[in-house]
């Protein structure tokens, strides 16, 4: 009796000295509200997105939940954006709040108090937003809060707009919800130092709205993220704009030159890589980070893209060493054989003929050394050639 009592009184001993411990390694649960301006077609704002990867990142030590309740959609209408910016403000349950969209992370980045960690993830311009930052420069500085600059902004873009042609005119297309929230009819005067005259042109449903305002004489446009547009939509937009023969230049960078742009600036925009930053973000403020410490700066690519099927119909010649550090592409269109890799290297020379010196021809050479390494080589209907030289 003595050695089963004995026995017992060790087994529960063990059992009550090891029962915290396993409490201890269980996963804390993390409840996450995603704020969507809308039903974004294109660039895939969706919950899943950023569910996968915080999991993935906080796995062990946290479980990352996503209720449905708290995947709120603002139907790309400002003032309900705000009321479910608001809703996520004001459950006690929800740990963190995640905008997935550039007027709800506006919109969450100019809210006075933040009662909980918010991660703005996608930030079209900072400065032109005007957006808190710590005296380091290197975070937001305000109490719960972590923006990503997604994009290089929009006086950059201009910028690289003016590398490839000349414009006077020059109109900015953007969401209604960013134009109103952004306030930026309001600092117009801050284009001034560009020498063009600039329109702001909100992207109208009704595409027949937008062209209205092209009688102005505007002869270049720059295109922020428009995530209410589908993809047809957007390709019947830069259709018109080129049947027009005017330049426009994509802020959200590859995707779109493929889809018609002249121009833009970055790689392959890939959620899969935001989602992973804020990710990081949300493991270092559950590690004890403070939100408004944490890098702000997140812009994954500076070069620019240039499609020379644009370039060819619109008849422009853009500086050659401009053209030799940017990536170029040659997107087929339908129903035709699509320009050749050389083919838009002749094409920039028939548009620019200062370029036959013997120095451009060199260089001209190092571009077609280029293509034939491969750099061009995953475009689809591209034709392989022989290089010819005079």
């Amino acid at each position: 009796m003595k050695k089963t009592g004995i026995g017992i009184f060790i087994s529960l001993l063990i059992f009550f000295l090891f029962l915290p411990l396993n409490g201890s390694c269980r996963e804390k649960t993390v409840v996450f509200g995603i704020l969507r301006d809308g039903d974004a077609q294109r660039f895939n704002f969706e919950k899943n997105t950023f569910r996968h990867e915080i999991q993935e990142v906080i796995k062990g030590a946290y479980k990352g939940v996503f209720p449905e309740e708290y995947n709120r959609d603002g139907g790309f209408d400002t003032e309900k954006i705000k009321k479910e910016a608001d809703f996520l403000l004001s459950r006690k349950d929800v740990d963190f709040i995640i905008a997935a969209g550039p007027v709800g992370s506006h919109i969450l980045c100019k809210k006075e108090n933040l009662s909980k960690p918010v991660i703005a993830s996608v930030i079209v311009d900072s400065k032109l937003q005007s957006l808190p930052v710590s005296a380091n420069k290197t975070g937001s500085g305000k109490k719960n809060l972590n923006y990503i600059e997604s994009f290089q902004g929009i006086f950059k873009g201009i910028a690289f707009l003016e590398k490839l042609t000349s414009f006077k005119h020059l109109a900015i297309l953007a969401d209604p919800g960013v134009i109103k929230e952004f306030d930026i009819e309001s600092r117009i005067d801050e284009f001034n130092h560009l020498g063009v005259e600039i329109s702001l042109i909100p992207a109208s449903e009704d595409l027949d709205k937008i062209f209205k305002n092209f009688d102005k004489g505007i002869d270049a446009v720059l295109i922020t993220p428009l995530p209410a547009y589908s993809w047809e939509k957007f390709e019947e937009l830069t259709s018109r704009i080129n049947k027009l023969k005017t330049a426009c230049f994509s802020m959200w960078g590859k995707e779109e030159v493929e889809k018609g742009c002249l121009a833009g600036m970055g790689g392959e925009k890939s959620m899969d890589m935001l989602a992973r930053r804020v990710a990081l973000q949300v493991e270092k403020i559950l590690s004890g980070s403070r939100p408004e410490d944490l890098e702000i700066n997140y812009i994954p690519d500076s070069q620019m893209i240039i499609n020379m099927s644009a370039v060819e119909k619109l008849g422009i010649d853009p500086d050659w060493t401009t053209i030799l550090n940017s990536e170029v592409i040659c997107p087929c269109e339908k129903n035709t054989s699509g320009l050749s890799l050389i083919e838009s290297v002749n094409t920039a020379f028939k548009n620019n003929p200062s370029l036959k010196s013997v120095e451009k021809e060199t260089e001209k050479s190092r571009l077609q050394e280029k293509i034939a390494s491969g750099y061009l080589l995953p475009q689809a209907g591209i034709i392989a050639e022989g290089v010819k030289r005079d």
